[in-house]
């Protein structure tokens, strides 16, 4: 399900920037001529600072989605099927109770950070209104059910 969920998002994300964009940086505040281009495309009155700091989203959301596939390897949830052909992924529900907290409190910071980064795409003029909403209410649905599975984990 977290993965469906991922994807989902990842899809969303991918269709109204794309990724590449992201990746080619440089340094920290180095910012390629072709990526502030390409932003300008979108926003011609977009500035360095404003595609920095949706760099600076766009690469800690990065670091959490690594942090989670980390843990979920850990844990068991996800399998390297390259590497082990026969494994089968554990569930959710046969974590421990110190797993599954540090699963979802992992989890949480991920959706609050899909958030900022939506928000801060709208507010530097990179998505249109309507776009942000239909996303927006997307992740906020995903979180949500994500919220329900939790509670349900937590009190079995």
């Amino acid at each position: 399900m977290k993965k469906i969920t991922i994807a989902t998002i990842t899809i969303v994300i991918a269709m109204f920037l794309p990724i590449t964009t992201f990746s080619n940086a440089g340094s920290k505040n180095e910012i390629s001529k072709e990526m502030l281009m390409y932003f300008e495309s979108i926003n011609p009155s977009i500035t360095n600072l404003e595609v920095n700091l949706l760099m600076g989203h766009r690469k800690q959301l990065d670091e959490l989605y690594n942090q989670i596939d980390k843990l979920e390897k850990d844990y068991g949830t996800l399998v390297d099927y390259e590497k082990e052909e026969n494994k089968e992924p554990k569930r959710l529900a046969d974590l421990t109770e110190k797993q599954l907290e540090n699963y979802f409190k992992l989890s949480e910071k991920i959706w609050k950070k899909e958030l900022e980064f939506l928000d801060a795409q709208y507010k530097f003029g990179l998505i249109k209104k309507d776009i942000y909403m239909v996303d927006k209410e997307l992740i906020e649905e995903l979180r949500d059910k994500e919220l329900i599975k939790k509670v349900a984990l937590t009190y079995r």
